[in-house]
């Protein structure tokens, strides 16, 4: 979901059934005062089920992006379309331009002037990570990168708009945090970062924040520790301008269970990180668990 920059008007996204075994983005707007809808849109690709992700709205608020994926008689593509904000008038769509597969998360630049998308590809017998860069007035394509093995879950841009940020797994016999910086201009790959659960086995990034200076980058998800055999949350900060690890810190919920973090945001003033999912409880029960970090 989105808030318009006056606060006036909500918009959310998700799936709708549009036939039998068919599903579309299904894509609305609110009165962010009374709930009244003020429009609805349909994004319906032919003989084929579509699946939103994400949702963004440009800075100026007069554009909703939505993007996701559809599955149809051939392979899965990424999907991205683009809305007029105040009537839901569907502006341009992108369906199986790029090789992305499958988009988890997408991010606006600044400006508004690009639309990121990350997520997945099928190659070589594995997935790889792939991002890519449209024009947000025509959806043109600008560039597109394939990453190494692995898949792409989050996505988040630099505050002066200079850098990309992605974070997800590499694929390897235990997966590992993979966390890599592009140049939102060219594509051009700056530096990549991973992250090993101390046990050894399998890290899954699921989310990435940016500090307001720009000066950090946060990370959080789920790797195996060591006392337990079971997942953990993982937080790691970076160095920005170069993905130095700045420190890493670990939660392991009171029923010793898997505790998996799946978002993290950072406060206006920088100075503490949230991140929250679910973890074992004593009940042996799935909880929420939120937690507040210091920088």
């Amino acid at each position: 979901m989105a808030v318009s920059p006056d606060s006036k008007t909500v918009y959310v996204t998700g799936n709708t059934r549009t036939g039998l075994n068919l599903s579309g983005f299904g894509t609305v707007a609110y009165d962010a005062t009374t709930g009244a809808q003020l429009w609805a849109s349909l994004y319906n690709p032919p003989d084929a089920s579509a699946s939103a992700t994400a949702l963004n709205l440009s800075p100026d608020g007069k554009t909703v992006f939505v993007t996701g994926f559809s599955e149809g008689s051939g392979p899965a593509q990424g999907d991205t379309v683009a809305y007029d904000a105040a009537t839901g008038a569907q502006l341009w769509a992108d369906s199986g331009v790029s090789a992305l597969e499958v988009a988890t998360s997408q991010a606006i630049s600044p400006d508004g002037s690009t639309v990121f998308d990350t997520g997945y590809e099928y190659g070589g017998g594995t997935w790889h990570l792939d991002t890519v860069a449209y024009a947000s007035a025509t959806g043109v394509k600008l560039w597109e990168i394939e990453g190494p093995a692995g898949r792409a879950f989050s996505i988040a841009i630099s505050p002066d708009g200079a850098r990309v940020f992605v974070t997800g797994f590499a694929q390897a016999r235990a997966n590992k945090y993979l966390t890599i910086a592009y140049d939102t201009a060219t594509g051009t790959r700056l530096w990549g970062s991973r992250y090993a659960a101390p046990s050894g086995f399998s890290s899954i990034a699921f989310a990435v924040a940016v500090s307001p200076d720009g000066l950090r980058l946060y990370v959080t998800g789920s790797s195996v520790g060591s006392a337990t055999s079971e997942s953990d949350y993982s937080t790691v900060a970076y160095a920005a301008d170069d993905g130095a690890q700045l420190w890493a810190s670990r939660y392991n919920g009171p029923g010793n269970g898997p505790d998996t973090a799946t978002a993290i945001a950072v406060s206006p003033a920088g100075r503490a990180i949230f991140v929250t999912g679910y973890s074992t409880g004593v009940a042996s029960s799935y909880d929420w668990a939120t937690i507040d970090y210091r920088t």
